[in-house]
């Protein structure tokens, strides 16, 4: 928790801009949380998942700590966390949501795609 309210902070302070967007990207698991970490020992057989609550309680950290009001989107690039659990939390932080409700496929998004259209979208027109 203090990893991820951590890293939205020191992005948000190091990269300033007019609109954000928080993208997970890991294994997704429903209500029970997000993401996993290969490394850490397993305390109660998780993985050291971060759980919905976790989750909640770093992006309140960070968006009070930094004063944003929402995230222009916020993203699951992970299996199975388009469930209710999650938009009821995620609604509060972000004025788009996407995420998948069924599994995902191992490579996850198409990032080249997607950057290439943020790039061209945010050349000023005159």
């Amino acid at each position: 928790m203090i990893s991820l309210s951590g890293f939205i902070q020191w992005a948000i302070t190091n990269y300033p801009a007019d609109k954000y967007a928080l993208i997970f990207g890991n294994h997704g698991g429903a209500w029970p949380g997000f993401g996993t970490d290969e490394t850490s020992p397993e305390v109660d057989g998780n993985d050291d998942l971060l759980t919905l609550e976790e989750i909640d309680s770093a992006i309140l950290e960070a968006t009070q700590k930094t004063g944003i009001n929402k995230f222009d989107l916020i993203g699951f690039d992970a299996c199975l966390q388009a469930d209710i659990q999650t938009l009821h939390i995620m609604k509060q932080y972000g004025k788009i949501y996407v995420g998948s409700e069924e599994t995902e496929p191992g490579i996850g998004w198409q990032y080249d795609q997607i950057l290439t259209y943020l790039r061209f979208a945010s050349i000023p027109i005159d």
